[in-house]
């Protein structure tokens, strides 16, 4: 076990883009290890910050229920591009001698939840090309809070507690679902499936992974479909291991080319599994466990309410009735692994400590091979694909 940890760590010290300096900071987007800000803007790694940037502001409009204050703070930010270049003569971009409108007054008409599309079409090709310049030399990162995870959090073990007193991490991670159904309710005769900790494992490497992916804003219809298909366990498939579970989890997000970001990132989304599964401290190592599973149960129960509204709202929708039964059959599911860990899970789950911490030694060995042949290979190439291949026969001129 000290052995893991010891890989793990010596791996993460290493800038992973230049490979020679020590790693001291983390991208937020992918959790790279980097030493610089050239590094960070570098050729390698610059997809990963301007679609991370990108992605933020658009999905900032486009998926969260903000409110009066929070769309002022959208507006505010949307106006600095407007205002942020004075360079640029605004005229440039004006046709027959139109004037341009504010940009407050050129998107009243939006919705901010649901028309991002419609506000970058909105705005002048100034206030597109200064976004694009801005995520390329990280103005705009400045502009963006990056999230961090409640189940970073630790704190002490008390050994003295008074009777009736809160925990001091209540406040930092979400609520634990109230009224978890007893086991006895849920399973009439027999017992639960051998090997449940495995689902579980795969539901919760899912679920982190898209919780990182989305900057914490994972609600709504949208992160429910995406934890569905990232994670075979709420598509009734059981797995017989760990490293079979967390497999098939990060193969669904590499087929998946919106969810798809890098193996640093898939790997930095089983350390987050390791932190949800050693909890606040070693005396409540399962909450962060029941925490996540009670946030995965609210996401299907808001996705539910979001189909109901938009069923009502339109006719049109397609399978509404049959996504909404997928939505409640993936709640009830993790209701079930909510009543289970609860009561059933101590031994199964505290001897997955030891088996994670083999896992990330493993995927980060295998990581560092794969670059280490990759790096050969463009050496070879000269440059990041191979070249073309000639004709196989020349014509001979006479």
């Amino acid at each position: 076990m000290a052995s893991a940890t010891s890989c793990s760590s010596e791996t993460e010290r290493v800038c992973k883009i230049c490979h020679k300096n020590d790693g001291k900071y983390t991208c937020p987007r992918c959790n790279l290890a980097y030493c610089s800000v050239d590094c960070y803007k570098g050729v390698a790694h610059a997809d990963c910050s301007e679609t991370f940037y990108k992605d933020c502001v658009m999905q900032g409009l486009a998926e969260m229920n903000a409110g009066s204050e929070e769309k002022e703070k959208i507006l505010e930010t949307l106006q600095r591009l407007e205002d942020h270049n004075p360079v640029v003569d605004p005229e440039e971009f004006l046709e027959d001698g139109d004037e341009e409108e504010d940009l407050a007054e050129r998107i009243a008409d939006l919705d901010l939840d649901d028309d991002a599309d419609l506000i970058w079409q909105r705005l002048t090709p100034k206030e597109q090309k200064e976004f694009q310049e801005m995520m390329k030399d990280g103005r705009l990162g400045n502009m963006i809070e990056t999230w961090t995870p409640w189940w970073m959090h630790k704190s002490k073990v008390r050994f003295i507690e008074e009777v009736g007193a809160a925990s001091e991490d209540e406040d930092i991670h979400p609520p634990i679902m109230k009224g978890i159904p007893p086991l006895s309710c849920l399973i009439k005769n027999g017992s639960p499936a051998p090997n449940l900790q495995y689902d579980i494992m795969n539901l919760l490497y899912a679920f982190v992974y898209i919780a990182r992916l989305r900057n914490g804003e994972y609600s709504g219809l949208q992160s429910a479909q995406e934890l569905i298909e990232l994670s075979g366990a709420l598509r009734l498939l059981s797995f017989q291991s760990l490293s079979e579970a967390v497999q098939s989890a990060m193969d669904s997000s590499t087929k998946n080319a919106e969810l798809r970001v890098s193996e640093e990132f898939s790997l930095s989304a089983l350390n987050d599994l390791q932190r949800v599964c050693s909890g606040p401290n070693q005396q409540r190592p399962f909450v962060y466990i029941l925490t996540a599973l009670s946030e995965i149960q609210r996401l299907f129960v808001q996705a539910k309410k979001q189909l109901s509204k938009e069923m009502k709202a339109s006719k049109t929708i397609v399978d509404g009735k049959s996504q909404k039964t997928v939505m409640f059959r993936c709640q009830k599911k993790v209701e079930f692994f909510l009543s289970w860990v609860s009561q059933l899970a101590t031994d199964e789950l505290n001897s997955l400590a030891t088996d994670l911490d083999i896992l990330i030694c493993e995927k980060t060995a295998e990581i560092s091979q794969h670059k280490t042949i990759q790096k050969k290979f463009e050496k070879s190439w000269q440059g990041s694909k191979p070249p073309k291949k000639g004709p196989m026969i020349e014509e001979l001129q006479s």
